[in-house]
């Protein structure tokens, strides 16, 4: 393979670093918040348990945990 296209490749491979790299944070992070989020609000500490409660009682604080998280991520 020529030098050029090496080059070029290359260019790709940061193009793509530099596009995905921060994509990946924002995604791990949001995750993260999201399994904290379900962690201290579930009633038993699953995400389903988390789902059911708020169905159950849309103004239980479950719900109103979830309505905080999701507002801050409209703004």
């Amino acid at each position: 393979m020529g030098k050029e296209r090496e080059a070029q490749i290359d260019r790709v491979n940061e193009q793509v670093k530099d596009l995905y790299g921060p994509l990946l944070s924002c995604v791990t992070a949001s995750k993260s918040a999201f399994d904290a989020m379900i962690g201290q609000h579930s009633p038993d500490g699953t995400k389903a348990g988390f789902v059911r409660a708020i169905k159950e009682n849309p103004d239980s604080s479950e719900a109103v945990a979830y309505r905080y998280v999701a507002a801050c991520y409209d703004a």
